[in-house]
């Protein structure tokens, strides 16, 4: 079992969330209280950076969700940042792929979390 670090930062006015490790039922009270924190503001434009991520059970997909739903009722913006092809096919597999705006590269993120673009994170 590996150690569970949260790291927040920001870029080009868009805070950086990296998750890494194992996320799941030991790991997601502290992840719960990172996407609370970051999504507390109106308008939040949140990048959450799952690359560093080794292990994501349905504790991790649920707090996605959650993530989700705070940042629309806040009118916010929303970009996942994955490439592991495990985490891919689990969000496809339970229909969430469809909900997320995912870059597998951190720039790319960067930019479609600042574009005026619409983002399903804040659709209805």
């Amino acid at each position: 079992m590996s150690r569970f670090p949260v790291v927040t930062g920001t870029a080009d006015g868009s805070t950086v969330v990296e998750l890494s490790g194992d996320i799941d039922l030991l790991t997601a009270p502290t992840v719960a209280r990172c996407i609370d924190a970051v999504t507390r503001n109106p308008h939040p434009r949140v990048v959450l950076d799952l690359r560093p991520v080794t292990f994501m059970d349905c504790r991790g997909m649920s707090l996605l969700v959650r993530a989700r739903r705070r940042i629309r009722e806040r009118a916010g913006m929303l970009v996942v940042v994955t490439d592991d092809s495990r985490i891919l096919r689990t969000m496809r597999t339970t229909g969430l792929l469809e909900s997320f705006v995912v870059h597998s590269e951190l720039r790319s993120a960067l930019a479609a979390v600042s574009s005026p673009l619409r983002n399903p994170a804040a659709s209805a």
